[in-house]
């Protein structure tokens, strides 16, 4: 009986540095997953770009493709990932103009801050973008 009594007064102050400790460490833990939450949807963000980027302007330089047909192409891509906000840009523009061999090139940009899971004061007015350049195939 005293063991216990001695052992259950001298849990008591040991609770309250606990709850001190959790007091601290708390916000620190926090912080550090919704910063690599963030981070995370970032780095998601400008794989989704890229990709995007890249089967736009794949579909693009094939034969008797359209500037339309590598502008679905990107589209699809980040409509399947859920991105938002993004602005695909395909060049030239008249593709009945370009030959074999002629550069097709395909830009997608997308803001930072509609794309993320929480709203970031650094990320408030960042875009990224990724672009990619192929040649057009031969037309035979």
């Amino acid at each position: 009986m005293l063991l216990r009594k001695f052992n259950r007064r001298r849990s008591l102050p040991r609770q309250g540095v606990a709850v001190a400790e959790l007091v601290f460490c708390l916000p620190i833990v926090l912080v550090l997953a919704f910063g690599t939450m963030e981070i995370c949807a970032a780095l998601f963000l400008r794989e989704t770009l890229a990709i995007a980027a890249y089967e736009g302007a794949r579909v693009g330089v094939k034969r008797r493709a359209t500037q339309q047909d590598a502008y679905n192409a990107a589209s699809n891509i980040l409509a399947a990932r859920g991105i938002t906000g993004a602005i695909v840009d395909v060049n030239p523009t008249n593709f009945s103009t370009i030959g074999a061999l002629d550069p097709v090139t395909v830009t997608v940009r997308a803001p930072v801050s509609s794309n993320s899971p929480f709203f970031s004061e650094l990320t408030k007015h960042k875009t990224l973008s990724s672009t990619v350049r192929m040649v057009r195939e031969f037309d035979e």
